[in-house]
């Protein structure tokens, strides 16, 4: 003989619960309660959205913000201070030595001033030498003058039935020639002595004018754009970077181009300058 025997299954407590029951209401009703009275305890000692004059700013970040009222208003006084403007920092420039535009100046007008002086020369050796050429014509021509009259004289004299009129008119037209060869003679040697000190003044012209060439190429070969009484007019700032065809700095306005090579680039270019 056999007998079965029925287990009932497990019942969960909660669900065996009703929803209904009034003391689990009350406890969940108290619970929030004293969560909401916690917050608002918080809320009252932390004061986060407070207005007052307690504080100045907000310090979240360390430094305190506020509000400023700004009035505008005229300038009531003015002072006037002396003082120079410049770059920060120390820059060396070393410029390269030659000749100041004055002394290619100089040079030049040197040149000018012996040019000059060789054309007077030459000038006045023209002249000179023409007068010589009159002086000597002249002198040439009294002394045939006087060759013949005084050789008619002669012949007066020696014939025997001259008359004496005759030949006292040969004799004062000799004797006129002679002072006219004399001083024909004297107007020839200050002519000569002129053209000699002519061609000295020439020579000593040449000479200087050779010099004077021999400067002005030595100036313009080392001339320079700039002089004592230049002035900087642009510099690179520190730390600035100048590359070739670049301006290195200013002087009196003029750019100085950076460029590669052995040869300065502060010389000033010429047609006659060296390569």
């Amino acid at each position: 003989m056999s007998a079965e025997t029925s287990i009932p299954a497990p019942v969960d407590t909660l669900d065996a619960m009703p929803s209904s029951d009034p003391r689990r209401r009350s406890r969940i009703l108290a619970g929030a309660v004293v969560l909401a009275v916690a917050v608002a305890v918080a809320l009252v000692v932390a004061d986060p959205f407070s207005g007052g004059a307690k504080t100045t700013g907000l310090t979240d970040n360390a430094y305190a913000t506020s509000t400023q009222t700004v009035v505008r208003e005229s300038i009531s006084q003015q002072t006037q201070v002396s003082a120079t403007l410049g770059y920060a920092g120390n820059l060396t420039i070393r410029l390269a030595g030659g000749n100041a535009p004055a002394a290619v100046t100089q040079a030049q007008e040197a040149l000018t001033s012996a040019q000059g002086t060789l054309a007077g020369a030459e000038s006045a050796l023209s002249s000179d030498s023409s007068a010589l050429s009159v002086a000597r014509a002249t002198l040439t021509a009294d002394r045939t003058q006087e060759s013949i009259d005084c050789a008619g004289n002669s012949s007066a004299q020696a014939g025997s039935g001259g008359s004496g009129s005759g030949s006292n008119g040969a004799s004062g037209g000799c004797a006129s020639d002679a002072q006219l060869v004399a001083g024909g003679q004297q107007s020839f040697a200050a002519d000569a002595a002129k053209v000699s000190a002519d061609a000295s003044q020439i020579t000593a012209a040449e000479h200087a004018l050779t010099q004077a060439h021999s400067a002005l190429s030595a100036a313009s070969a080392e001339a320079t754009f700039y002089g004592q009484n230049s002035t900087f007019t642009s510099l690179p700032s520190t730390g600035h970077i100048v590359r070739r065809g670049q301006r290195l700095y200013a002087i009196d306005g003029q750019p100085v181009l950076l460029l590669y090579g052995p040869t300065v680039a502060t010389r000033a270019f010429s047609n006659v300058m060296s390569p």
